[in-house]
């Protein structure tokens, strides 16, 4: 069985990338709220509206895919 290295100093840096990656995630959502010109919390949760959860995910699929090209 093969164990793989882990440097418990590379912890903060991973953990720092994973609240940058979230932030940015909330911040994309807001934003995209707010070129609509609409409460994005609202239209997804209370509304319900399936044409802005598409456009939100759509978006996300793609910064994903441009953040997954930066590494």
């Amino acid at each position: 069985m093969t164990f793989v290295y882990w440097d418990s100093s590379v912890n903060s840096i991973f953990l720092l990338n994973l609240a940058i990656i979230i932030v940015l995630f909330t911040l994309l959502r807001l934003f995209s709220g707010t070129i609509a010109h609409v409460n994005a919390t609202k239209e997804i949760l209370k509304k319900n509206n399936p044409a802005f959860g598409v456009s939100v995910g759509s978006l996300t699929f793609a910064i994903a895919i441009m953040l997954s090209g930066a590494i």
